[in-house]
């Protein structure tokens, strides 16, 4: 896999193209959800909306991180300017969507302007936004498909912040070194997962809780483990298409839970290193992918609220405006806290 003499830590690589596909297959998936034709959705209508493309998209961006923070660590495993970069990355433009949600798009979805500041309880609301646990949600959009949610994509924050501190752990207890123990953890992750997918609702899915952790858990391990063992995987074409089948079979009998943690993040390294896969461009005006991600279901709750009810429709209108947006979010908030990352006085 990957280019000649690169292997699977070659610099040239189509991650950003990734992270920018799997958040516009988040829009498409949710724009099925809010416009109320959820049973028509791709992948939930074989899995009865335990599963989706955007849960799919979650997914593979929780392998990539995996993969991309573990090489991190390795490279300067120093945990203060680890903190540092991962903070500087992930809560200045998460604040600030938090806030706009609450002080921008909800009002523009609220029957009542008066209602709505009356249940906005500040404390609670800092708390949520220090904690990463998304803005809270007093009536708002109460006249479309899917009422009463503000900021549906938001519940994956905490999670993959919960993972980033992970890794420092698991170094400091000797394990990150060692593949097999890694490999072990993985596995042990992967009943949990396995058990969220089957048995728990959808809405339990979104709810804060130690066994969703646990299986988000699953999918970041892998990539952490598709990076510990990069001098050891080969994935050729042929073999990726084969994961790509299993993918679809499992999809298609209704049961991708079983095979997902063991499939994604392998799929994700073969096409981030694939040579035809000639992408490694896509981020050269900036990096939306999280700006999409933070922005798309608020914009896309206002623009059902206008009365679109046509999941084309709605994807069509609401992919230029998310990505309006996560421009806006990239240069005005992300890209310059992230030049924060380099220490005061470093080289």
């Amino acid at each position: 896999m990957g280019e000649p003499g690169g292997g699977l830590s070659h610099p040239q690589n189509n991650f950003d193209f990734l992270r920018l596909f799997l958040a516009t297959l988040v829009i498409f998936s949710h724009s099925y959800q809010l416009t109320g034709h959820s049973e028509g959705e791709p992948v939930g209508m074989f899995t009865n909306g335990l599963y989706s493309l955007g849960h799919l998209a979650v997914d593979g961006f929780f392998a990539i991180s995996g993969y991309l923070i573990t090489q991190s660590w390795l490279t300067k495993p120093e945990f203060w300017l680890y903190l540092r970069k991962r903070v500087l990355r992930i809560c200045p433009g998460y604040w600030v969507a938090f806030f706009v949600c609450i002080f921008v798009i909800a009002p523009l979805g609220a029957d009542s302007l008066g209602d709505y500041f009356g249940a906005v309880q500040v404390k609670r609301m800092l708390l949520r936004a220090v904690f990463l646990q998304g803005p809270p949600t007093p009536p708002i959009f109460l006249h479309v498909p899917h009422p009463d949610h503000l900021n549906g994509s938001l519940w994956s924050i905490p999670y993959e912040f919960l993972c980033y501190l992970m890794v420092p752990a698991l170094a400091g207890l000797g394990l990150l070194g060692r593949r097999r123990w890694m490999l072990a953890l993985f596995v042990a992750c992967y009943i949990p997962a396995l058990y969220t997918y089957t048995y728990q609702t959808k809405a339990t899915f979104e709810t804060m809780s130690p066994v969703i952790a646990v299986q988000q858990a699953a999918f970041f391990l892998s990539g952490m483990l598709m990076y510990l063992w990069r001098d050891k995987i080969v994935i050729k074409n042929y073999v990726g298409a084969a994961l790509v089948a299993v993918l679809v079979l499992s999809i298609r009998l209704g049961n991708p839970e079983i095979v997902t943690p063991w499939v994604v993040a392998p799929i994700m390294v073969w096409l981030a290193f694939a040579p035809w896969l000639n992408l490694r461009r896509a981020a050269k005006h900036g990096d939306f992918s999280y700006g999409i991600y933070l922005y798309a279901y608020p914009i896309q709750q206002l623009i059902v609220s206008t009365g679109v009810r046509n999941v084309y429709g709605l994807f069509l209108l609401a992919v230029p405006v998310t990505v309006g947006a996560a421009f806006l979010s990239w240069r005005l908030i992300e890209s310059p806290a992230l030049r924060l990352k380099k220490p005061r006085g470093a080289a």
